[in-house]
Parts: C-alpha cells; structure tokens; sequence
C-alpha cells in the first residue's frame, strides 16, 4: 500500500463504509445463502434484521433487495443525513447476534 487516509470518524480499525460497494459483496454471499440452501429468497428482510421494521423494508423480500426493488424515501445527499445516528442504527442492526432464519 502506497498511501492510506481516513475520513470523518473512520480509523484503521473501524469498519469501513464501502456505500454503493456493499451491495456487490452482500448480493454475492447472499446467492451463495440461497444456493447452498441456507437462506430462503423470500424470506422477509424483517425476519432476518427485525430493526428494519417500520422502515421501507417492511414487506420486502430478500429477491426484491437483491434486485433493487424495495422502495423508500432516500435523501441522496449524504450530508443531510445524521451520520452518528445512520452508523448507529447500521451497528445496532449488525449486532443482534440473530441467527438467519
């Protein structure tokens, strides 16, 4: 590695937002879910990470995730969005130790 910077509250060793990115790894471990017969294509997203109840996920399967075609109000500009309380709600979501049903 040449050269190395972090920005806002990242640190080497925070996790680090990959944004638009994450769609391409998580697609990818998810067909490999469905596939290897671990994880049902319309199991709710609800089921899986209930913090997303109440949001634009409700009702929304894993297929219509993967295909992009849930749908909810997004501010596009990332500066309007509360950053501490978008990380916290994502922590908090990747933390409930839930197993996927």
């Amino acid at each position: 590695m040449i050269y190395e910077n972090y920005f806002v509250e990242q640190t080497v060793d925070s996790r680090h937002r990959l944004f638009s990115g994450t769609k391409s790894f998580l697609g990818v471990m998810v067909q490999m879910l469905i596939e290897d017969g671990h994880l049902k294509d319309d199991t709710l997203v609800t089921e899986i990470v209930p913090s997303m109840k109440n949001t634009g996920f409700e009702g929304a399967a894993i297929r219509h995730s993967m295909d992009m075609t849930t749908e909810f109000q997004w501010d596009e500009n990332i500066s309007a969005c509360d950053q501490t309380e978008m990380f916290d709600k994502i922590n908090e979501a990747m933390s409930t130790g839930d197993s996927i049903p």
